[in-house]
């Protein structure tokens, strides 16, 4: 079964094995600590980004929510979060094309994207 194909359930459930589930090839080794570490203390900080992106939507600072965007479509790539990458791509690339009216609605799609994140880092084992 392809990588892409695999639910967040069946990731989740590959965490509570302790296999930790490759989102992509980033990833490495089942097993790295240091990656798991690295990929938990990301995730605590994105979840430290939702307020000023949030903020800059709700006062239409425009410029500012794509700042955001930009900031976590590239560093969510380089810890296998290819769905966290499309879904803060497709806010940004919105905003840049002037596209406003689609911006509530993908932002509610990147909120998904982010909880099932949360979700499925807080089973990765630390030892």
């Amino acid at each position: 079964m392809d990588k892409a194909s695999f639910s967040w359930e069946q990731r989740a459930a590959s965490l509570r094995t302790g296999a930790v589930y490759s989102i992509d090839s980033s990833w490495g080794a089942a097993g790295d600590h240091e990656l798991r570490a690295l990929t938990k203390e990301y995730v605590n900080a994105l979840q430290g980004w939702m307020h000023p992106l949030h903020q800059a939507c709700q006062v239409g600072d425009y410029s500012e929510a794509a700042r955001w965007c930009h900031k976590i479509r590239g560093s969510a790539g380089m810890y296998g979060f290819g769905e966290l990458t499309t879904a803060a791509g497709a806010i940004e690339d919105s905003i840049r094309s002037g596209d406003y009216g689609r911006v509530p609605p993908l932002v509610r799609n990147f909120e998904a994207v982010v909880d099932q994140i949360v979700l499925v880092s807080s089973m990765i084992p630390t030892s």
